[in-house]
């Protein structure tokens, strides 16, 4: 009876560890072993938000893209992509490729004289003002030696372009055009002008036409300080960062700008450096000039290096930053409105390149 009653217990045992007696069940497979979880993922802009992060302003923002769009965007504080700012002498890139594309279309020539333009310019040969050409106008060459913080008609809205250019004309020019670069408000001042007659529209009205419509920008980009009859083209502009965003992007993608290898070229090679402010970044590292944005070289000594590697900037006062490298093939765009105090905004552009070209690789 013990052995009977061992044997039904084994049974049982052998029974419920099977699942199942009679009726043919089968065995539970055990469950799978838990994989193990996912490697954590790199987030390939962390030097850059950090460096952002690190800045002094509050509220700033980036945005970094290619020929294709935005490819990353951060803000630190406040600083919404679609609000109006002043851009200050990151204007002078919108009006360098305004200009440049009235010369890819006929309007005008890189060649052409203001004496050929404009009515009242001498055409006197014993007169160096007679040979001042749009080029020199829009590389800063042209001898009209303005300062960049001026009291001249500059800031007056209550006159016009044209009226204005004449003043800078009738001051006269301290140096031979094509000698000396000086960075300050006249030489595109007249290259406006120019422009308006050529065209016979109001230079806010060709901006409007060849860039904004063009790109399809909102009505928060425009050319209307201290007025629409008399905008600051080296400094006059509001944007926002998206559409200056766009407005970049279609640059590099030789879009807005079909011959990009002129439009870059260095025209400053033999000129000497009457005055380039130290806030753009400029001074300590040779920075050369193109027609309305610096030819940038992060070396002492502008060398063969610095031709091949073309990288295009046009920095504000208020701390905008706008640049192009044509070799990595980005563009990147520190937005920031800084009215007082310093920002900084040269420097951290130089920090953020090599960070912005190993997070684009890493891609």
């Amino acid at each position: 009876m013990a052995k009977l009653s061992k044997w039904l217990g084994a049974s049982i045992i052998t029974c419920l560890f099977l699942i199942g007696c009679g009726g043919g069940g089968s065995i539970t497979p055990p469950p799978p072993p838990t994989p193990p979880p996912p490697p954590p993922v790199t987030d390939i802009w962390k030097d850059v938000k950090a460096a952002i992060d690190a800045s002094s302003v509050a509220d700033i923002r980036l945005m970094v893209g290619d020929g294709g769009g935005v490819v990353f965007s951060y803000e630190k504080g406040s600083f919404p992509a679609e609000s109006q700012y002043f851009l200050a002498s990151s204007s002078k890139l919108l009006s360098g490729a305004t200009i440049f594309r009235l010369v890819e279309n006929g309007t005008l020539s890189l060649d052409s004289r203001a004496a050929d333009i404009i009515p009242w310019w001498t055409s006197d040969s014993t007169d160096a003002r007679s040979q001042v050409t749009l080029e020199h106008l829009l590389s800063f060459t042209s001898g009209f030696n303005d300062a960049p913080i001026s009291t001249s008609c500059i800031t007056d809205a209550t006159t016009s372009m044209g009226a204005c250019a004449q003043e800078f004309y009738n001051a006269g020019i301290g140096t031979v055009p094509g000698d000396a670069y000086y960075y300050g408000p006249a030489h595109l001042q007249i290259a406006g002008h120019m422009a308006e007659l050529a065209t016979g529209m109001s230079y806010a009205e060709i901006f409007q036409a060849e860039i904004v419509d063009v790109l399809g920008l909102s009505n928060n980009t425009v050319f209307a300080f201290p007025s629409t009859t008399n905008p600051r083209a080296s400094g006059g502009a509001q944007s926002t960062p998206e559409d200056y965003a766009k407005f970049l992007r279609a640059l590099l993608a030789a879009e807005i700008v079909t011959d990009i290898n002129t439009f870059t070229q260095d025209r400053t090679g033999n000129v000497v450096f009457g005055f380039r402010p130290g806030a753009a970044g400029a001074t300590s590292r040779d920075w050369h000039y193109g027609l309305g944005f610096w030819r940038q070289c992060d070396i002492p000594n502008w060398n063969n290096t610095c031709d091949d590697n073309i990288v295009i900037s046009s920095g504000g006062a208020f701390g905008w930053r706008p640049w192009i490298d044509f070799n990595n093939n980005y563009f990147g765009q520190i937005a920031m409105e800084v009215t007082s105090g310093t920002h900084g905004a040269a420097a951290l552009q130089r920090q953020l390149q090599p960070l912005i070209v190993t997070a684009l690789a890493n891609r």
